[in-house]
């Protein structure tokens, strides 16, 4: 069995990721697959994921991380790629990140025949204040359960391979500068051939937006342009969704773009070199 596990921050990233699958890499989704119709490691692996959870320790919407599930073929007589896609949260949740990396190598280094899984992994993050300092994070706060990071950066040299799995991946989403993060992406993608829709959705924020409201305090941690865009223009076609369904479901994301951009084309190919990984 051939999984591919990509770990992100939130659910614009897993949203975006799942777009270009779709559509760059034609993968299906099946998150709707009932368990028993996984393939072992993995159903088996979700079902221990269901039954284990400590439902009475947890708040009342608690549940266990539940991944964004495609799977894909490259070419018609190869074994299928089951790709995972879990928003992980940010820096604050590293420990988080560690553990279902600890669970995937647990399969990963499993010889029992009826769990073998051959499986690559990748993680994405926005590069923030800048390249350099997110790829020194990633080394630091991942070093003592992935060592081989250490060898990845974000200019050069992105996948390598692991002791526990095929290959261990690195990408962040930045602008042009190696700042920013993944809406410095997709509002440009997303505004190519809409830029008229886009430039009154801003003028309507400029014009409307209160930096006293709800209060000034709440204002200045709450607000983010991008994303408030992303909110306004994503309503013409996808009434009262989220940011991250909107990014999913709209037309402002075409494969064509994907094909022009070279940002989302970097991801394509990360994505590419992964699963081309579990063939090797």
């Amino acid at each position: 069995m051939k999984i591919l596990i990509i770990l992100c921050e939130g659910p614009h990233d897993v949203a975006f990721i799942y777009k270009v699958s779709r559509l760059a890499l034609n993968a299906q989704d099946i998150t709707g697959t009932k368990l028993k119709d996984f393939p072992s490691p993995l159903g088996s692996h979700f079902v221990r994921l269901l039954q284990n959870y400590r439902y009475e320790d947890s708040q009342l919407t608690g549940r266990p991380e539940i991944p964004t599930t495609l799977s894909l073929t490259p070419h018609e007589d190869q074994e299928i790629v089951y790709l995972l896609i879990y928003p992980m949260g940010g820096d604050s949740k590293i420990e988080s990140w560690k553990d279902q990396i600890q669970k995937f190598q647990d399969i990963a280094i499993n010889d029992l025949p009826e769990m073998k899984a051959e499986i690559s992994i990748g993680l994405i993050f926005d590069a923030d204040d800048g390249l350099a300092d997110r790829v020194k994070k990633c080394h630091d706060n991942f070093n003592d359960i992935l060592p081989e990071i250490t060898g990845l950066n974000a200019t050069e040299q992105h996948i390598c391979l692991t002791k526990s799995f095929k290959s261990l991946g690195l990408h962040l989403f930045c602008n042009d500068e190696g700042t920013g993060n993944l809406e410095e992406i997709l509002i440009p993608l997303m505004k190519l051939g809409n830029e008229q829709i886009f430039n009154e959705a801003l003028e309507y924020l400029n014009r409307n937006k209160d930096n006293k409201r709800p209060t000034e305090k709440k204002f200045k941690s709450n607000y983010d342009e991008n994303k408030s865009l992303l909110g306004v223009v994503g309503q013409l076609q996808c009434s009262g969704v989220a940011n991250n369904s909107i990014i999913k479901q709209s037309d402002y994301i075409t494969n064509d773009k994907l094909s022009v951009s070279e940002k989302a084309s970097e991801l394509v190919s990360f994505l590419k070199s992964l699963i081309n990984s579990l063939y090797e």
